[in-house]
């Protein structure tokens, strides 16, 4: 299975749509990871393991659960930039700055 576009979608510039898609899960993810709590409990079993599935909890930190979010964040859309600017430079994108 192949992950490149198609002439077609090209064309319609529907690899522009999925950059756009990203970038807004990515703004999401990063208001979520904001807004964390800095302990959550977990439980230790999934449900319907025992009669005590759902009792016993254990703490998760997630104070740095934010910078991790931020630096894959920032880190992909680096590339994704540095990407752009490759096909910038070699004329690969059309007068509306689409692949």
């Amino acid at each position: 299975m192949s992950t490149q576009p198609d002439s077609a979608d090209r064309e319609r510039g529907a690899g522009s749509d999925d950059v756009d898609d990203l970038l807004r899960a990515y703004h999401e993810v990063l208001g979520r990871s904001r807004r964390l709590p800095g302990v959550v409990w977990m439980r230790t079993r999934p449900d319907g393991s025992g009669p005590t599935a759902g009792w016993f909890r254990l703490p998760r930190l997630t104070w740095g659960t934010h910078l991790f979010v931020l630096f894959h964040v920032e880190r992909s859309v680096r590339a994704l930039a540095r990407a752009y600017a490759a096909r910038a430079a070699l004329d690969e994108l059309d007068a509306e700055g689409r692949a």
